[in-house]
């Protein structure tokens, strides 16, 4: 079964910035961060904002709408991490 995702959890998923950074950076903790990858909430606006500072600095560019919009189709085998 395919289903869409956004480009921040596929980063997420794929953990390309590693989770502890993303926690310290952002001062909050793991749970929210897989809460975040697994489509079950979405940062707030300065957690976003702080998620596309964080992203660039690792030189990956990345958008409210690839935070907010579902914009990718993967299949459920690859989401369940």
């Amino acid at each position: 079964m395919i289903k869409a995702i956004t480009v921040l959890q596929d980063h997420l998923l794929k953990r390309t910035i590693p989770t502890r950074v993303i926690c310290d950076r952002l001062a909050t903790d793991r749970t929210a961060i897989y809460a975040w990858a697994h489509g079950r909430g979405f940062p707030h606006r300065l957690n976003a904002r702080a998620l596309i500072l964080l992203f660039a600095e690792h030189g990956i560019e990345l958008d409210y709408n690839d935070i907010y919009q579902q914009s990718l189709a993967v299949s459920e085998l690859e989401t369940a991490v």
